[in-house]
């Protein structure tokens, strides 16, 4: 929601994250920007992750993890600015849509 509040706070007249990184890939100006903005929150939001907890590995999921992980999560190398720990890898679900419903049985079998 944080990507489309600032597409509305720019005016870029994009709507959805799917439309601001279709706009990215064709060079459009304030696509790149909302994405540099984003990135560099994602970066922050990671280090702070990573600093406040014993990361072993990051997970990305959701729509996010599924089809704009390339475009909106950062290098590692941007992360590393806000992280006082070492970066653990970073990939997106391999688990593709069902994702929430294994969790969901995860959470179940473990804490019944």
């Amino acid at each position: 929601k944080g990507i489309t509040n600032l597409a509305e706070r720019l005016n870029s007249g994009h709507k959805t994250v799917e439309e601001i990184c279709t706009a990215y890939r064709e060079e459009e100006e304030t696509a790149k920007k909302i994405v540099r903005i984003a990135n560099n929150a994602n970066a922050q939001g990671l280090g702070m992750m990573i600093n406040a907890l014993e990361v072993e590995g990051i997970v990305i999921m959701g729509s996010l993890g599924l089809y704009q992980f390339d475009i909106l999560i950062p290098p590692k190398v941007e992360i590393q600015q806000y992280a006082l720990n070492p970066i653990p890898e970073i990939v997106k679900t391999n688990l593709g849509m069902d994702i929430g419903l294994i969790g969901a049985y995860y959470r179940a079998i473990r804490y019944k």
